[in-house]
């Protein structure tokens, strides 16, 4: 980034004062601060909210600078100072983003509010509804093989079914679920694994009901970790790119 301003702000513009050039170049990496914070925002986050944030981040950002020239750095150090003080500015708009989600489902606004949804929460009833769903039919296509001969033999087609499922809810979860993906993903497969550990016990205590148990504790819960959080980051960035296409389609 400082290669590209030393390009667009040479040392040897005339016949500017040296302090106006270090003003013009502070308030460009500000901008650009600004902007990678504001990212996580776009398609999830109100115009007017995300101009509120970014006007009460960029006032709080030159106050840390000042304070910074002020302990006697330079200005290029006093921004370094005051970027790592106040946070790496991704990390800063996801964390925003995720609280003003969380903060419109409890107020009602994002989604119809219900008994489930104020206890549990969006997010893990979504994910709950995609894992628990092929749970299920997992349980009854192996419960079918198993009982649809005197001696069980396993569907060669059963494997690959039971290792796609937690990819393709993984998939699902993370196109629907926008904040807390990983957490979701964890609190529905916790129910999904007490579903199936009693299913096993009390009614299907044979090899392949253990075996499916198993698959679904050791393989379920990372597949599915990391198939939703792969989708999630995919779609947001589909939504980033979409959104810059439309804006820069409207402005030309």
């Amino acid at each position: 980034m400082r290669n590209l301003l030393d390009l667009l702000l040479p040392d040897d513009l005339p016949p500017e004062s040296a302090r106006l050039r270090e003003e013009r170049r502070r308030r460009m990496r500000v901008e650009d601060y600004l902007d990678h914070l504001c990212a996580p925002l776009v398609g999830l986050v109100p115009y007017a909210d995300r101009l509120a944030l970014r006007t009460e981040t960029e006032e709080h950002l030159y106050a840390l600078i000042e304070d910074r020239e002020g302990d006697g750095l330079s200005a290029s150090a006093a921004v370094d100072a005051a970027f790592k003080e106040h946070g790496e500015p991704w990390r800063i708009g996801q964390q925003f983003a995720d609280t003003y989600c969380q903060a419109q489902y409890a107020k009602g606004r994002a989604v119809t509010r219900t008994f489930l949804t104020r206890r549990i929460g969006t997010a893990t009833l979504t994910a709950f509804a995609c894992f628990g769903t092929v749970s299920v039919v997992n349980i009854l296509l192996s419960q079918r093989t198993a009982l649809a001969t005197v001696v069980p033999e396993p569907s060669p087609w059963l494997l690959p079914v039971n290792l796609l499922s937690p990819v393709l809810a993984g998939i699902l979860t993370g196109a629907l679920v926008r904040v807390r993906t990983g957490r979701a993903v964890a609190t529905a497969m916790a129910v999904v694994l007490l579903h199936s550990a009693a299913v096993v016990l009390l009614l299907w205590p044979q090899l392949s009901g253990l075996t499916l148990f198993l698959i679904q504790a050791f393989w379920w819960l990372p597949a599915g970790l990391l198939s939703a959080g792969l989708a999630s980051a995919a779609f947001r960035h589909l939504r980033r790119t979409l959104y810059l296409r439309w804006a820069i389609g409207g402005t030309s």
